[in-house]
């Protein structure tokens, strides 16, 4: 009776591992937590044309050329980004301003697009590139 019981939670730890490879759909793990896959993802996608600097709690920070993307990682970037939750601001590194600000708890990976419009805020879909 044990195993039976056991056999769906094995089943959903399989489903999570697995969570990083290839999928059929490209929005299957749309905006699940990917703790499979290092802990939370923060995709930044500079299109603004100038650089941009994020920086998570006031204590890390990296700056992103225009048209490059970096995701940050919670349990793999290096340097070690701090503990979440994040509170993220990105300002212009041409002219300082800030153009995002968002806190970021976890565990649901998000993006931040970057535009001359403005910024656009949307979970992370992990199969772009885990």
């Amino acid at each position: 009776m044990r195993l039976a019981r056991a056999i769906p939670m094995l089943v959903a730890v399989i489903a999570v591992l697995g969570a990083c490879q290839a999928s059929e759909s490209p929005n299957q793990y749309a905006g699940l937590p990917s703790n499979a896959c290092g802990g939370f993802h923060l995709k930044v996608v500079n299109q603004t044309g100038s650089r941009v600097q994020v920086a998570l709690n006031g204590t890390w920070d990296t700056v992103i050329p225009d048209g490059t993307t970096l995701t940050i990682n919670e349990g793999l970037s290096t340097p070690q980004p701090p503990q979440l939750p994040w509170q993220v601001v990105i300002t212009d590194g041409n002219t300082g301003s800030q153009v995002f600000s968002a806190t970021m708890p976890g565990p649901v990976d998000q993006k931040v697009t970057l535009t001359t419009e403005g910024p656009i805020q949307t979970p992370y879909d992990l199969s772009e590139d885990c």
